[in-house]
């Protein structure tokens, strides 16, 4: 399975391509695996179409939304045409 984070946008803060994703809802073991790794962060509890997306590992910005994740072409991580 490919990382999400090689869809992740430049952060709109401070033009940062070092961008997570951010993990919602109780993390399994590799969930908290990823966090300590520091390829992801940590949202909280609950996930709402607003919920921030992405997560900017330079300045901390949170940003992007869940709708937007959804409607993100996924093909090229996959090796699908």
């Amino acid at each position: 399975m490919q990382d999400v984070n090689k869809a992740a946008p430049p952060c709109p803060k401070c033009q940062s391509k070092d961008v997570v994703a951010i993990l919602y809802g109780t993390p399994s073991s590799y969930g908290l695996e990823l966090v300590q790794q520091g390829e992801r962060e940590l949202g909280g509890c609950t996930v709402s179409r607003e919920s921030p997306m992405w997560a900017c590992k330079a300045c901390h910005e949170r940003f992007g939304n869940h709708m937007e994740f959804y409607q993100l072409d996924f093909s090229k991580l996959v090796g699908r045409k």
